[in-house]
């Protein structure tokens, strides 16, 4: 009886565990068929018909910004379009970009006319298929010119471009419309506004994913970018104090990285709303972005209704049904795609693919990509440091042994532009793109390549200032764009193992007085004054030995390691160095005649 007892049990037990197995992968299957049924109608909805008057505002509102945007560089006689595009002897062009030709001054005048007009065609609705097309290869083409005027918002304007030109924007309140060049309608398919939000939420949440990082959240370097609002009336008096930085800090990451999912949500739409029209009217005034603010501000407006603008205009003239939501027309579900659609989807799946899986690049390459900018660029990592810096370059005969220093920043006449100089200290590809430049023009008169050695002292984002470069390695002897760029100097930790190492602290440096300021304080002019006499046979000498001053132990360790004291610096010969502040210097110096 027992035992036929306990077999039972064990019968029920077993009965039960099917039981349960069965529903859960009952359960299991049908999540799987309302995740597919819900894939499916997404899909089959971006052909639904919607009103088109929220894509007809974007289309009318972004032509006249980039309007605005092209119409800066014709300004004050062109001096934009002399200072960025013009005036500068040499341009950082991007990697397979060598091809991007440099118009002469009349053409670029005549490309800002062309462009301008594009625009206005664009907001008008006149051509607008060609407009669009037109506007984005001429902006691209810019862009193109010098990785110098990379901005965030520049990359943002091609993709919106790109994005507008298959849009049907062009049938309803548009020239194209009324003399009978697009088909006449008051609604276009809902991919329109989807594609565009998808984009924008894209560039929301990857710009608060990448302000997760360990200067963020100290809030730099937004601490040492608020004092500089001090001008700004009723809230300038708050920028100097550090909860402001730290509200600024937190408060930007957090609505950077949910602010696309509560603008996706009805209920929460209109606080959404609010919350970004203070963010980007407050960057706007504090850190001063360009267009970048207002192109955010309007294309979020694309979460709302299709509708709103008429909405917003009868409730302005007091409609009786001024909320009521305009009829929509679906796409029969089960109806199968054309063609047409089918390269639609296919584009979709690409585009959006590259835009979620390449900001993610810089995992796959060593050290810190806030520090050696392998995989900053397209990614969508906006305002993240403040580095300072001076490079200094100097060439040596392989022949004669001479050296020769050549410093950017003090040529004259310029050799860079001021802009390309101030971008170019702290990012490693532009200053090797500029070490094979000079050592091109040595070679091309001398016929000899001689060795280039650079000398980098840069801080990020307030941080104690470190070498960025070896200072022992010919970078002429290594080709532009090979990755990974192992002669950058890895960035020093803030905590844990190594925040102690001063092995990359450039000496020997001169003890500066007190000057009232933060001890972490550290601007181009104080570098200069504190390194500015660092000889470059000192810094290879130095170079990567711990500082006896600043790291006592390490150099003890160092000394019993080696055999011999921790070289100073004070005791190598700088040797003699020829300064070189012109490209005709360069000539001279290659033929022997310095």
């Amino acid at each position: 009886g027992g035992g036929g007892g306990g077999g039972g049990g064990g019968a029920s037990v077993t009965s039960v565990g099917l039981v349960y197995d069965a529903r859960g992968a009952l359960d299991v299957r049908r999540t799987a068929l309302r995740t597919r049924e819900f894939l499916i109608n997404t899909v089959y909805s971006l052909f639904d018909e919607v009103p088109a008057h929220s894509i007809v505002f974007l289309r009318i509102f972004w032509g006249l910004v980039m309007f605005y945007e092209i119409w800066t560089y014709t300004i004050r006689n062109y001096s934009k379009t002399r200072h960025y595009l013009y005036d500068p002897p040499f341009m950082f062009t991007y990697y397979c970009c060598p091809w991007v030709w440099r118009p002469t001054m009349a053409g670029w005048k005549l490309f800002h006319f062309a462009m301008m007009a594009f625009a206005a065609m664009f907001a008008a609705g006149f051509l607008y298929h060609f407009a669009a097309a037109a506007f984005t290869l001429g902006f691209t083409f810019l862009f193109l010119q010098d990785m110098g005027l990379y901005l965030n918002h520049f990359y943002l304007i091609i993709l919106l471009a790109l994005t507008y030109v298959p849009i049907p924007a062009n049938r309803f309140f548009a020239v194209d419309a009324y003399v009978g060049i697009a088909r006449r309608a008051d609604t276009v398919p809902y991919w329109t506004i989807f594609s565009v939000r998808l984009l924008v939420g894209t560039v929301y949440v990857f710009a608060g994913i990448a302000k997760m990082n360990e200067d963020w959240l100290r809030c730099e370097p937004l601490a040492h970018w608020l004092p500089g609002a001090r001008r700004l009336p009723l809230v300038g008096w708050m920028q100097d104090e550090l909860w402001m930085a730290c509200l600024f800090s937190y408060g930007g990451l957090l609505l950077d990285t949910f602010i696309a999912f509560f603008l996706a949500y009805k209920p929460t739409r209109v606080y959404a709303m609010l919350a970004g029209t203070y963010f980007h009217v407050t960057n706007k005034l504090i850190l001063n972005i360009g267009v970048f603010p207002y192109v955010m501000l309007v294309v979020s407006m694309l979460f709302f209704d299709p509708e709103w603008p008429l909405q917003w205009y009868r409730f302005a003239t007091r409609h009786p049904r001024w909320a009521q939501p305009l009829p929509r027309r679906r796409f029969v579900r089960g109806t199968p795609f054309s063609l047409g659609q089918k390269l639609l989807l296919a584009w979709f799946a690409v585009f959006f693919t590259h835009q979620v899986v390449y900001p993610f690049r810089h995992w796959t390459m060593p050290g810190r990509v806030v520090w050696n900018e392998e995989g900053h660029r397209f990614s969508w990592r906006m305002k993240l440091r403040d580095k300072t810096g001076v490079t200094r370059f100097f060439l040596e005969d392989p022949q004669s042994r001479a050296l020769y220093e050549v410093d950017a920043a003090q040529s004259n006449p310029p050799m860079l532009g001021k802009k390309q100089v101030r971008k170019m200290n702290g990012r490693p590809e532009m200053i090797h793109l500029f070490v094979h430049h000079l050592a091109d023009k040595f070679e091309e008169r001398r016929g000899l390549r001689p060795r280039v050695y650079v000398l980098c002292i840069v801080t990020l984002n307030n941080r104690q200032a470190q070498y960025l470069v070896d200072p022992r390695v010919d970078l002429a002897s290594i080709p532009a764009w090979s990755w990974p760029n192992t002669w950058v100097v890895p960035l020093r930790t803030l905590w844990g193992e190594g925040a102690t190492d001063t092995k990359y602290i450039p000496r020997p440096y001169r003890k500066l007085k007190d000057d009232g300021r933060d001890d972490v304080e550290w601007n181009r002019a104080r570098i200069y004054a504190k390194w500015g006499q660092l000889s470059l046979r000192q810094a290879q000498a130095t170079f990567g030995t711990p500082d006896p001053e600043l790291d006592p132990k390490r150099a003890r360790e160092w000394e019993a390691e080696h055999g011999k004291p921790v070289p100073t610096g004070t005791d190598v010969d700088a040797g003699n160095v020829i300064k070189i502040t012109s490209y005709k210097e360069i000539k001279s110096a290659a033929a022997g005649r310095t």
